[in-house]
């Protein structure tokens, strides 16, 4: 009896300890950031603090060991990308959420 009760009460305070997600470009909108599109620009200065660059890799850009979705553009050879070509995160090291930009037609 004494078990079952401790058990109860683990996962009792275990549901009140769990944060609640939060949409992070909901959190943007209410701390007043603005969210704006931006359009891939193949000279991008890797060096800045807020770029992270990588290179296309089949359909979604790699950046470091992880492939990301292209939030902007593509990186599929028929639209504008391709193996190889430079792709990158332009809200790395920023409270925005990440936003990989890709190549596209022009």
């Amino acid at each position: 009896m004494r078990f079952i009760r401790i058990i109860i009460t683990l996962f009792a305070s275990l549901a009140l300890a769990a944060p609640a997600p939060v949409d992070a470009v909901a959190a943007n909108v209410e701390a007043g950031q603005d969210l704006q599109a931006a359009e891939y620009d193949p000279n991008a200065d890797c060096s800045q603090n807020n770029i992270h660059c990588g290179k296309c890799n089949g359909t979604s850009c790699k950046i470091g060991l992880t492939n990301y979705p292209c939030d902007e553009g593509s990186c599929a050879a028929q639209n504008g990308g391709g193996d190889g070509k430079g792709c990158y995160d332009n809200a790395y090291n920023t409270p925005s959420p990440r936003h990989i930009l890709c190549p596209e037609h022009r």
